[in-house]
């Protein structure tokens, strides 16, 4: 029997880490603080947008009431349900939904994602208990390489490592596809598996001072360190309204970093896999935007 990942949606409760909730005023828009960290209006006033790139969400659906009343669903190219082999991809936890928010929200409602004009392929491989198998996550990402995205984003982890997820990523590698994985919540020292994989880019959270999220794991397999306390997006609050909510975590981290991969992508002629890892590994986040710049096609 397969063993149960318990995969980890990292949805934390919100911390005191001297980034309150700011807003910033540029472009007449309110932005939230990692919008401007990121430099993304410069970005996205140069045409890096992430235009045709492909980003695959492995995670707990979509909820399309969660994305805003003019979010465009052309965006979405596929839904598929790695669990059940069905298109019903119906977020119980809105997880995912949030993911799909912080990668590419279009700006409507006033909320923001990093890549406004990239494609989605939704993949549900989390249940309603925010649990998956490993048969579920080696389906889901094979189908993610089955449909040639660019990118994968896999804000969920583990502990426990298995041989055919780790044969499907390197599908994935070999199909010049850059996955990115969250590093985990758990205060420890080493990423969570898949994010441990040397040929992952693991991801963990920092605040707005660039600290490192207090929850975060750190150390080996920690390959980039993005944007993750107090992000806004969006939840249903008790009577069935949608509100804005903040999320803090290495998955929210994740898909920012989903999100910076997919402008990087989008703007240069030709890319490989290990070519962004080094990028993603090896420079900060203030230093990513004059790197788009000067690799804008």
């Amino acid at each position: 029997m397969l063993k149960k990942i318990a995969a980890v949606l990292l949805i934390l409760a919100l911390l005191c880490t001297g980034c309150a909730s700011q807003t910033y005023k540029a472009n007449v828009e309110k932005y939230d603080w990692f919008v401007d960290y990121l430099g993304l209006p410069e970005i996205w006033n140069n045409s890096i947008t992430g235009k045709e790139v492909m980003v695959a969400v492995i995670d707990s659906g979509i909820d399309y009431n969660l994305l805003g009343e003019e979010f465009d669903s052309s965006r979405i190219l596929a839904e598929f349900n790695a669990i059940d082999n069905s298109d019903d991809v119906i977020d119980d936890t809105y997880h995912g939904s949030a993911m799909v928010n912080l990668i590419g929200a279009s700006g409507n409602n006033n909320l923001f994602g990093i890549a406004p004009d990239c494609k989605f392929v939704i993949i549900k491989a989390l249940d309603s208990l925010g649990s998956t198998t490993s048969a579920i996550l080696e389906k889901a990402i094979k189908f993610a390489v089955a449909f040639g995205v660019d990118v994968i984003n896999l804000s969920i982890g583990g502990a426990n490592e298995n041989e055919g997820i780790i044969e499907a990523i390197q599908l994935a590698i070999d199909a010049n596809i850059v996955v990115i994985c969250s590093a985990g919540d758990y205060e420890r020292e080493g990423a969570i598996f898949p994010a441990k994989l040397d040929n992952c880019l693991g991801v963990a959270a920092i605040d707005c001072t660039g600290k490192l999220y207090s929850k975060s794991n750190f150390g080996v397999g920690v390959d980039a360190y993005f944007p993750g306390v107090k992000i806004k997006t969006t939840r249903y609050d008790y009577a069935g309204d949608v509100i804005y909510t903040e999320r803090s975590g290495s998955s929210v981290a994740t898909a920012i970093a989903s999100g910076m991969v997919a402008l990087y992508i989008g703007a240069v002629e030709r890319y490989t896999v290990d070519e962004v890892y080094s990028i993603f590994k090896k420079t900060n986040c203030e230093n990513l935007k004059s790197i788009l710049m000067e690799n804008k096609l």
